[in-house]
């Protein structure tokens, strides 16, 4: 159908993410995609897979084959065409190649056909090689690989033929060692049963627990017994308790807080009156204190009266006084200057009397003129001397009227000096009159406004609480219904009386009845203990001969507590060995995976040979599987010594490998038992892959992708869509690889090679130039 060359012949990415191309891309045998990073050649290779693979390809697979393949999330929208043999097929929106070829898988598709991220290694390689056999040979190796793990899995064991001990296979390994443990296990609970005569106990249970019952029968009839004395007792407590409470409603009211303020009003009564005579003798002293005041006033308003009349006289006196004292200022200094005259007026005269009997005997003009000198002088001093004694004589005159006009005011005093002190003295005792009167008034006004104050405010006012405290006093009368002071104290002793006679009842009561909640009013109370003595009401007409007797209850007790723990201890026994056959059936259920029944002695030995078949089957099962892998490897085995024509000696690979690292290694083989790749280099010795250089490993997989592919193909030629294969490689190798790849053209492959690096363009300048490589330069733009 394919003729003999599959290749692209050209494709076109109209619009796919940033990629934006116009006119379509021509492809020859060997072509050179040149680009510089971000500039689209990852996208454009991403797309033209797209385009081969189509838009079914990405929901088939979970996970992608190619890696990174989504980057950008739509469909490119374009096409690629494929020619073979003159006929075209354009794949896009409705082909793909996957559809085209039926017999291409993707991964095959991906493993040979596209090298993407310079990566030549293969996908998934170990189980690729089996399903390449299973394709290329026509055989079903896989098929009996997976019909031995079938059987493995069936068998629960793992690949090396132990029992499985996973989630799957419900932990076997595990189940089956703790089969053959609780075997064991069984074994030991039978002995001790046998020993502890576990068997027996349940009979010894059972009549323990009779014993039991007839002493409970006789403790319940001791207890009616004691209840119907309780019903008899507590019916009559009852009654004189609802008189009790009758009586000590009528007395609600009364209580020793009433008498308490029974006594306060009182107390504030006596008080008050107290208070009132107190203000009330306040009052008349006061009143007394007034008239004393105002007699006291009067008297010195009388004296003060006197005082006025005299005072006149005394001010005229006074100023005599001080005229008096003004002209004796005025005139002692001229009498105590004058005190010479009269001396030198006698002197001058002795001298003139002496000068005139000298002027007599001398008869001298000198004389003469001393003794009118002296004469002179005699009479101006006698002058003086006059006017001296004439201002003596004033002062006196001024001194005798004064002193006469004291007399008749009766002030004591001989001398000026003495009338002017008494004169001092009437004036201060004249101001200590007016101070006093002054005094009394205010005394007299303080007293009249106290007395005031008395009669409007204070003594109203304690009548008025007097009269208040009379009032709550009648109405606590009117309200306790009593008379006096005497009455309440006998009802409020009565109460205190039927209270105690209540706590006495209510005492005796919870003795026999039970406690009740004492926060409540006394009709509750009665209704609540009126519900508990309903509940003996019962035992009533209890008729049985029996008095109770709470010695003969306490050895009751006593010997069904004895027994009760003997019965506790016999139940904790079997329920010891219950749960050793619980822990028994748990075991078996979580080994055999199914419901046990293990709840007596008897069923042990079932579960015991139940789980002997269990471990006896799966180690039967465990046989036939390694028998059943044996037979299986031996075909498998068998079929895989057929897979020799790719890889061996002679083999396409080899020879090919052989030819482009020109005779380093000599040989490819494959380990079908290890599904592994080894070389031979030309010393003879046998390598790993692991073990090449970055180059060689690319020429082997290079090589097996060929190989691969012309098989696949069945020796059709196809094409690969290379990215950056050789980056690993030296200058040297690499044009090497170049030189392989012309030799894989030449044999009839298409190339598309993507690259980003320069010295891959400076290697296949020749060749461009000469037109053996067509230069395709990729841009996000075209």
């Amino acid at each position: 159908m394919w003729g003999k060359v599959m290749k692209i012949k050209e494709f076109l990415i109209k619009r796919y993410g940033p990629l934006s191309h116009k006119n379509p891309v021509k492809l020859s045998d060997f072509n050179i995609l040149w680009g510089r990073n971000e500039e689209g050649k990852t996208l454009t290779i991403d797309a033209l897979v797209k385009f081969l693979l189509g838009k079914k390809y990405k929901n088939k697979r979970k996970k992608p084959i190619f890696e990174k393949i989504d980057r950008v999330e739509e469909f490119p929208e374009g096409y690629a065409v494929i020619e073979t043999n003159n006929k075209e097929y354009k794949l896009g929106d409705r082909h793909d190649l996957l559809s085209l070829r039926k017999d291409l898988s993707d991964r095959e598709f991906r493993n040979i056909f596209v090298i993407r991220n310079s990566d030549l290694s293969l996908y998934s390689e170990s189980s690729f090689y089996s399903s390449m056999i299973d394709k290329l040979t026509g055989m079903r190796t896989r098929d009996i690989e997976n019909l031995k793990a079938l059987v493995k899995s069936i068998s629960g064991l793992t690949p090396r033929g132990d029992f499985k001990n996973d989630d799957s296979s419900n932990k076997l390994k595990d189940r089956l060692q703790k089969a053959r443990k609780l075997i064991e296990d069984i074994k030991s609970l039978k002995k001790k049963v046998k020993e502890k005569k576990w068997n027996k106990l349940e009979y010894e249970k059972v009549k323990l627990e009779e014993e039991i019952d007839e002493i409970k029968k006789k403790l319940d009839d001791l207890q009616a017994a004691l209840k119907k004395e309780k019903y008899t007792k507590g019916k009559a407590l009852l009654e004189e308790l609802e008189d009790v409470i009758y009586k000590l409603k009528s007395l609600d009211n009364i209580d020793d807080k009433t008498l308490k303020e029974w006594n306060e009003i009182e107390k504030e009564m006596y008080a008050l009156f107290e208070k009132y005579q107190e203000k009330d003798a306040q009052r008349a002293r006061l009143k007394e204190q007034r008239e004393k005041v105002e007699a006291k006033i009067k008297e010195i308003r009388e004296k003060l009266k006197i005082a006025d009349s005299k005072r006149f006289q005394i001010e005229k006196l006074i100023d005599d006084i001080k005229s008096y004292e003004v002209l004796k200022e005025t005139y002692n200094p001229r009498i105590e200057k004058g005190k010479i005259y009269m001396p030198v007026m006698i002197f001058s005269f002795i001298l003139t009397i002496i000068s005139f009997f000298a002027l007599l005997l001398l008869r001298n003009y000198v004389i003469l003129g001393t003794t009118i000198v002296f004469l002179a002088l005699a009479i101006v001093f006698s002058v003086l001397a006059m006017g001296v004694r004439d201002m003596k004589a004033q002062i006196e005159r001024g001194k005798r009227l004064i002193m006469n006009k004291a007399k008749r005011l009766n002030l004591e005093g001989k001398e000026i000096d003495e009338v002017h002190a008494e004169l001092e003295k009437f004036e201060i005792e004249y101001n200590s009159h007016r101070e006093d009167l002054n005094v009394h008034e205010r005394e007299a006004t303080r007293i009249s406004d106290e007395l005031r104050k008395l009669r409007e405010e204070e003594l109203p006012e304690i009548s008025t609480a007097l009269q208040n405290a009379n009032n709550k006093l009648e109405e606590l009368k009117k309200k306790c219904q009593v008379e006096s002071k005497k009455d309440l104290e006998e009802k409020v002793n009565k109460k205190k009386e039927l209270e105690k006679r209540l706590e006495k009842i209510q005492g005796e009561l919870t003795g026999i009845l039970g406690s009740i909640p004492q926060e409540k009013n006394p009709e509750e109370i009665l209704t609540e203990w009126s519900a508990k003595l309903r509940e003996y009401e019962e035992y009533r007409d209890f008729s049985l001969d029996l008095t109770y007797d709470e010695k003969k209850e306490d050895k009751l007790r006593k010997e069904l507590k004895s027994k009760e723990e003997a019965l506790e201890a016999l139940r904790k026994e079997l329920e010891l060995f219950r749960d050793e056959l619980k822990e028994v059936q748990r075991r078996a259920m979580e080994i055999l995976l199914e419901e046990v029944t293990s709840c007596s002695f008897e069923h042990l030995d079932a579960v015991s040979r139940k789980l002997d078949e269990f471990i006896k089957t799966q180690e039967k099962l465990r046989e036939n599987a390694l028998l059943s892998e044996e037979i299986l490897s031996e075909i498998e085995m068998e079929e895989k010594e057929q897979f020799t024509f790719l890889f061996g000696k002679d083999s396409q690979v080899s020879l090919l490998f052989k030819e482009v690292t020109e005779g380093m290694y000599e040989e490819v083989k494959y380990d079908k038992d290890e599904n592994k790749i080894y070389v031979r280099n030309k010393d003879g010795e046998w390598l790993d892959t692991d073990k090449l250089s970055g180059g060689t490993f690319d020429q082997l997989y290079f090589v097996i992708r060929v190989a691969l592919g012309e098989n696949l193909l069945r020796d059709e030629k196809g094409f690969f869509i290379l990215d950056d294969p050789f980056v690993k490689s030296d200058p040297e190798r690499l044009n090497k690889q170049i030189n392989m790849l012309r030799k894989i053209i030449d044999s009839g492959w298409q190339i598309l090679y993507f690259s980003c690096k320069g010295e891959v363009k400076e290697l296949l300048k020749k060749d461009i130039k000469e037109g053996k490589v067509q230069y395709i330069e990729v841009a996000l733009k075209q």
